[in-house]
């Protein structure tokens, strides 16, 4: 392990910073337009950026980033990106 928190434990801080549960029965759903949404733009992206998007998407939140993998997604669709 190299010390960074995995995915999921960054979902859970997301969690429990915000004071609400985050909706994980919508990803399937939201995964799934996500990647239609890009192949039609004939985009790709990485996924577990994809993940973090669809789980942002479906609960309504914003993703905060320092780069630019989220653009496409953002463009196809995607929940709203900050950029730090």
């Amino acid at each position: 392990m190299n010390g960074r928190p995995a995915l999921l434990d960054t979902s859970v801080l997301i969690a429990r910073e915000s004071g609400r549960s985050l909706d994980v029965d919508a990803l399937p759903q939201s995964t799934a337009e996500l990647r239609v949404r890009l192949h039609e733009l004939g985009r790709r992206a990485k996924v577990n950026d994809l993940w973090i998007a669809a789980i942002a998407l479906a609960n309504d939140m914003p993703v905060v980033t320092q780069d630019d993998d989220f653009d496409v997604i953002e463009e196809a669709g995607g929940p709203v990106v900050i950029r730090v």
